[in-house]
């Protein structure tokens, strides 16, 4: 289920240096794309409009305050500041550290669980599973970064206003703000459990992080208790479709991408820019990771769309008025073939290649939208990955935005999305393909 954003314009990214002039585009639906066009043209940025892109200045200037934000430098700050104050033990380890926190212990001595939670899980969901396990010290919850839009103090009040209905809640609990975790734990789903043995650390695998040896693990359950028989009973990897993928963006991401955005300032060599803004995509795209298909799936698709204004056609007939909420293939039928696929996996490339071959009724467009930066040899730059696979297809090559994956319910690849007559009407189809 997704709702098709129709006054959004297909917006074209390219560079202007780039000798082959390719488009990296991020492609959203807009009421031209729905009707049949011979053509289609993008307008390419000049070389000033890149270095100095609209509102770049106002965005300096921000960025400039919140310059220093590289997660190390904040990480690092803020546990001196903790041990100063005697909020943070100092010399201690994880083991002695928890015997001496206040709180009640329920697992056996030395052991804890980390629960990794998200927003995504909805307020509700997170307000109940951290008032279970309340007075805890045994219990810690973890999240990778903020809400987009927030700031991290925007945070904090945002996790107070949470709890507030239950009082102090928030001061009876372990919260911690640390993207590192999550990778040291593999979490990409919420919640996810892990449960630690306090006294087998292994600081230099943990690169110093407070984290013991991970004994189990279970994603889409919040008891730890139940997690400790399990491991003990030898199940030690436990998984439910209960869980959500992880909303908050990495803050070391974040902080990177903001440090870089002050550093334009003093640059405007087109090869550093060039460079930042395929750091830019491949991070975008990790965020949103798509999974290959470990079956094949088929589902109906359903949008609904109010129009913010009148549409017309080429002709100037009225396909929908302000306010009007419809379908749009009750309006226009779906008439593109889109393929959803991971570039850097041949078997998804080979797949592709083959069903192009094949052809589906009612389609007057093919598109294709790569779920990564394609690989390139030593020397190339992205672009070269992108004209290969315009070459080898003989079609424009997209890459996939959020806006897209979230309105076509984007879940796995390879993904193919099409038209069908059924019902009396041209249903829209997605169809996902198990390679494994």
């Amino acid at each position: 289920m997704g709702v098709v954003s129709l006054r959004a314009a297909l917006s074209a990214l390219a560079l202007s240096c780039a000798p082959l002039a390719l488009q990296a585009q991020e492609y959203r639906l807009s009421p031209q794309d729905l009707l049949p066009q011979s053509n289609y043209e993008f307008d390419l940025p000049t070389g000033a409009e890149l270095a100095n892109p609209k509102g770049m200045e106002a965005f300096n200037k921000m960025a400039e305050e919140i310059r220093q934000s590289s997660t190390a430098i904040v990480m690092k700050d803020l546990q001196e500041r903790g041990i100063a104050l005697g909020i943070l033990p100092d010399g201690q380890t994880p083991a002695e550290a928890l015997a001496a926190a206040a709180g009640e212990a329920r697992l056996p001595e030395g052991y804890r669980v980390t629960i990794f939670v998200s927003r995504a899980m909805g307020e509700g969901a997170l307000r109940d599973l951290m008032s279970l396990h309340r007075n805890r010290k045994d219990v810690r919850f973890v999240f990778r970064g903020v809400p987009d839009g927030m700031s991290v103090p925007e945070f904090g009040w945002w996790l107070k206003e949470l709890l507030s209905p239950d009082g102090d809640l928030i001061q009876d609990l372990h919260i911690n703000l640390d993207p590192e975790l999550f990778d040291l734990a593999g979490a990409e789903m919420a919640p996810t459990m892990i449960l630690e043995d306090l006294n087998q650390t292994d600081t230099a695998a943990t690169n110093g992080k407070d984290v013991g040896k991970i004994m189990a693990r279970a994603v889409g359950f919040n008891d730890p208790d139940w997690l400790y028989e399990r491991m003990q009973k030898g199940q030690t990897d436990e998984r439910s479709n209960n869980a959500v993928p992880i909303e908050e963006e990495d803050l070391r991401v974040r902080a990177e991408r903001e440090a870089a955005a002050v550093a334009s300032r003093f640059t405007r060599d087109p090869e550093v820019l060039k460079s930042r803004y395929w750091d830019r995509q491949a991070a975008s795209l990790k965020n949103m990771r798509v999974m290959p298909a470990g079956t094949d799936r088929r589902r109906v698709l359903h949008f609904m769309y109010r129009a913010g204004e009148e549409i017309k056609d080429n002709d100037g007939k009225v396909l929908a008025f302000a306010g009007e909420v419809f379908q749009p293939h009750d309006v226009l039928p779906f008439d593109r073939r889109i393929f959803v696929f991971n570039p850097n996996i041949e078997r998804e490339v080979r797949f592709v290649e083959e069903q192009l071959q094949t052809n589906r009724a009612g389609v007057s467009r093919i598109m294709l939208i790569v779920t990564e930066v394609p690989q390139t040899q030593p020397g190339q730059e992205p672009w070269d990955g992108l004209q290969a696979l315009i070459n080898r297809f003989g079609v424009q090559v997209f890459l996939l935005n959020d806006h897209f994956r979230t309105s076509f319910s984007i879940k796995a690849t390879p993904t193919e999305i099409f038209p069908e007559q059924g019902n009396g009407r041209v249903e829209v189809i997605s169809e996902e393909w198990g390679l494994l």
